[in-house]
């Protein structure tokens, strides 16, 4: 398995555990049959993922119909906003091959603020053949090479694409690799004592009020406490209020 992470986006050896700060988003990217589902129901809780095979029979009651995947797509983003705005785990379990459903996904990780991490199974034509008949339901050999070709190009693609970290798994790691789950930490070299301030909403004249009676003081530009004390800010600092 290798790794790409955005702050330095050089290719890398990674250790078989896959690390994620969450909440985030998780897209996984293969063709039919490459395991991405197996991986996501070993690796997640079953309410994590969105799967678009599965919007595809609730809106359709079938799986195999591709005239439904219009109003699957639809609910499949729908399902994956939903769960951002109560900052839940979220799995895409999607092909994700074409480049409009990779930016639609990557649109909805910007817009609410998630590390968008993109986990990519590069599992041979051939090994996909195995897999596809040990399958319930099994995909026609055309599709399997369809989206060989279409993997071949968005492999390279992604590359070049604004996700934070990207994931390869070769055959031998989508059963082997494991994925860790982590809330964020907070790490400041401040030491206390603090002043913790929550939900400004653009209120300066107030803010600025609480904290003269905090025993903060202005020294040119800036605010300085006699006692050293450091201010931490929490949660909605600037909107709302004009200023």
């Amino acid at each position: 398995m290798r790794a790409i992470v955005r702050d330095s986006f050089q290719s890398r050896p990674h250790a078989s555990d896959i690390e994620i700060t969450v909440p985030a988003l998780i897209v996984l990217m293969g063709g039919a049959a490459s395991g991405k589902s197996s991986f996501a129901a070993r690796s997640f809780r079953a309410t994590e993922a969105v799967s678009s095979d599965r919007c595809r029979a609730l809106v359709g009651d079938s799986e195999e119909i591709q005239a439904y995947s219009k109003q699957a797509f639809e609910l499949f983003y729908f399902l994956i906003e939903k769960r951002m705005e109560l900052d839940k785990v979220v799995v895409a379990d999607s092909t994700a091959l074409q480049p409009s459903v990779r930016g639609e996904l990557l649109s909805l990780a910007r817009r609410h603020y998630y590390p968008a991490i993109l986990i990519v199974f590069d599992v041979p034509l051939g090994r996909r053949r195995e897999l596809n008949l040990r399958r319930e339901r099994v995909v026609e050999d055309q599709v399997l090479v369809a989206h060989q070709e279409a993997f071949e190009v968005a492999r390279d693609r992604v590359l070049h694409e604004p996700w934070d970290a990207i994931f390869f798994l070769e055959s031998a790691d989508v059963d082997t690799a494991s994925v860790r789950l982590h809330p964020p930490g907070v790490e400041s070299s401040a030491e206390p004592p603090y002043d913790i301030v929550g939900d400004v909403h653009g209120c300066y004249d107030e803010l600025m009020e609480l904290l003269g009676r905090l025993g903060w003081q202005r020294r040119g530009a800036e605010l300085e406490h006699p006692e050293g004390r450091t201010a931490v800010f929490v949660e909605d600092i600037g909107d709302r209020r004009p200023n």
